[in-house]
């Protein structure tokens, strides 16, 4: 039994109403806890992450989650939150507006 523990790290949507998710094991350090997860907010499938990259530049974060044809930029700056996915600018959500359920799929809710 799995006692990892998932938070929600970005939730961001597209024009089309398509949202992009990713979430992180609570309990452990590193970008290896990340998870992608895209679709309609009743059922966001899982996208498997092949390659994350993860560069600090003073206050500055960029975060790449790679999949075999997906890739999801993210930017953190004193500004706020930035994102790219498929070369697509994302608009940025806060989760903590939303219900997120997070098993092999994600659905949300607006609270």
């Amino acid at each position: 039994m799995s006692t990892e523990e998932r938070k929600p790290k970005y939730l961001f949507s597209l024009s089309d109403g398509t949202f992009v998710y990713v979430s992180f094991d609570g309990q452990k350090q590193g970008t290896r806890s990340f998870r992608l997860f895209v679709g309609p907010s009743e059922f966001m499938k899982k996208i498997k992450v092949i390659r994350i990259s993860k560069f600090v530049d003073d206050e500055d974060i960029r975060l790449y989650l790679c999949a075999k044809n997906e890739i999801l930029r993210v930017e953190e700056t004193k500004d706020g939150v930035k994102a790219v996915f498929n070369m697509l600018e994302l608009e940025n959500l806060d989760p903590k507006d939303y219900e997120i359920t997070e098993t092999d799929h994600v659905v949300i809710k607006k609270k």
